[in-house]
């Protein structure tokens, strides 16, 4: 059977992307590899009319998945038409509209649990799971078991394919050497930078925040405060620092708010794949990647106190830390590499994937 796929994207893609990525400046991403390994078509509206107004750039935002399930109609000399949408704000429109028009095509949603959330979403799910054509791909464990216990969807219709990381791009750096002294943290969204600093501020060692300074003032919870001389929170600039920052730091801290929602996935997948430990707070929603005490560890929301002594512990071990980093890499490269997910997503697409890739992680 030929299987045959469209992927819609959430938002535009940078037209330099593919530059930045033969260039060696930008790790590569999964929507590429899907159109350039298993032929998926590529849709993004968010650029379709860069000089309208901005109101109605939003409106026509909205309405283009209906417009590009148009465009699926004409798509011909196939079997079958899978539609695939990198996020529940693309997905949902498309699987309502299916589910009220009555369309034979699948729609497979992969699923941040951006809505989970919501009431709106309370309200839709009775409508969703009633559609035999629609299933969620979850990037991690909880996120799945979100949607079959609070949300009452069938076991067929979620999977676990985890997410991905390009391990090319973010890999061991065996020249730029370790300051045992100093720790990294990056990210933005639902950042506990405030328990971080908390935690760290009356230890010996260096806190380096990586903070993209376009949302500096908004978004960071320390921006309006005086920092510890031991921390500090910038931007990096690109992903090259961001890599550089991870390769010197002895280990990684992801401090998260708590959250039903995926946090924290990318920067942890990164660090991981640089061959760090993870000391990160267990939220509802979290990833799957560390593993408690064996590539990195869990701390309770807000517990400064808790934070405290896994940071100690690392500093004060460094064999222990580093073989922690050794399994966080071997556990990436297996099962959460950019080729990986991209396989599973394409597997769930229909698509034939070589016999080692798990169809479903958990």
């Amino acid at each position: 059977m030929t299987a045959t796929a469209s992927l819609f994207l959430g938002g535009a893609v940078p037209p330099d992307l593919p530059t930045q990525i033969t260039q060696g400046t930008h790790p590569r991403v999964e929507f590429l590899y899907l159109r350039d390994h298993f032929d998926f078509n590529l849709f993004s509206f968010n650029d379709r009319e860069p000089n309208a107004p901005k109101l109605l750039r939003g409106v026509m935002n909205r309405l283009s998945p209906y417009w590009g399930l148009g465009v699926l109609g004409r798509v011909s000399g196939a079997v079958r038409t899978q539609v695939v949408a990198t996020g529940e704000d693309v997905g949902i429109p498309l699987a309502l509209l299916q589910s009220l028009t009555g369309g034979r095509r699948d729609v497979t949603i992969v699923t941040h649990g951006s809505y989970f959330g919501s009431p709106k979403f309370r309200y839709l799910a009775r409508l969703l799971k009633k559609n035999p054509r629609l299933r969620f791909l979850c990037l991690s464990e909880s996120l799945r078991r979100q949607l079959i216990d609070v949300h009452g969807f069938s076991e067929k219709q979620v999977a676990n394919v985890g997410y991905g990381v390009d391990t090319i791009f973010f890999s061991p750096d065996t020249v730029r050497p370790v300051k045992q002294r100093q720790i990294a943290a990056a990210g933005m969204a639902k950042r506990d930078y405030k328990t971080l600093v908390a935690a760290a501020q009356s230890l010996p060692v260096e806190v380096k925040i990586a903070a993209d300074s376009a949302w500096f003032d908004a978004d960071l919870d320390i921006a309006a405060e005086p920092l510890p001389p031991n921390v500090e929170a910038r931007s990096y600039g690109d992903y090259c620092g961001l890599r550089d920052l991870y390769a010197e730091s002895a280990f990684v801290v992801v401090p998260l708010q708590q959250a039903v929602h995926a946090c924290g996935f990318a920067v942890i997948a990164e660090a991981m794949a640089m061959g760090k430990p993870v000391i990160t707070t267990r939220i509802i929603g979290h990833s799957d990647y560390v593993i408690e005490g064996e590539t990195g560890f869990y701390v309770p929301p807000g517990d400064k106190d808790a934070l405290r002594e896994r940071i100690s512990y690392l500093l004060e071990n460094p064999p222990i830390a580093q073989a922690m980093g050794q399994k966080a890499r071997q556990l990436i490269e297996s099962k959460f590499s950019l080729e990986r997910y991209s396989e599973r997503i394409a597997s769930a697409a229909g698509f034939a994937v070589p016999d080692c890739v798990d169809k479903q992680l958990l």
